[in-house]
């Protein structure tokens, strides 16, 4: 079985901060919007995209909600409840943990000053072709592995 590298994006992605309800310690999110992100590998810079059809939401489900893409402990924040494909974004609802380690995330998002998310995936499949002169790579047959709350979005 081939391994797959994870992927990362990181866009600026309305967490909605209207939708945070403190109580249940939830809120819903565009994890992705699929939107061309520059990157460069070894033939070169092009553009990435991602095709978001090609994400199964059911596989969303379950799904830890990290902080930064950090794998630790300390940086799992929640998890991803329910997901849907709307108006070609990725739609998550998120419940953050009850633990107390959360809870300056929670804040955070509850005041609307972390607000973006950020999509950990793998890719099983890659289409290329160039678009006014410029290579743009095409992410398909997407596999979810997590969601990150991010300061900074990728392209920012």
């Amino acid at each position: 079985m081939e391994t797959l590298e994870i992927q990362t994006r990181r866009l600026p992605a309305a967490l909605a901060p209207s939708s945070y309800d403190a109580k249940t310690r939830t809120f819903e999110a565009i994890v992705t919007t699929g939107a061309g992100v520059k990157r460069v590998d070894s033939a070169g810079i092009y553009t990435e995209v991602l095709d978001v059809a090609s994400i199964n939401p059911a596989a969303m489900i379950g799904l830890p909600v990290l902080v930064d893409h950090n794998p630790s402990f300390d940086s799992h924040v929640g998890t991803i409840t329910a997901a849907r494909v709307e108006g070609g974004n990725l739609i998550a609802s998120i419940k953050l943990t009850s633990d107390s380690s959360a809870d300056p995330v929670a804040r955070k998002v509850e005041d609307g000053v972390l607000n973006s998310m950020s999509l950990g995936y793998r890719v099983g499949k890659w289409t290329e072709k160039t678009v006014n002169g410029a290579r743009v790579r095409t992410a398909g047959e997407i596999q979810p592995v997590e969601a990150s709350l991010v300061a900074t979005p990728a392209d920012s």
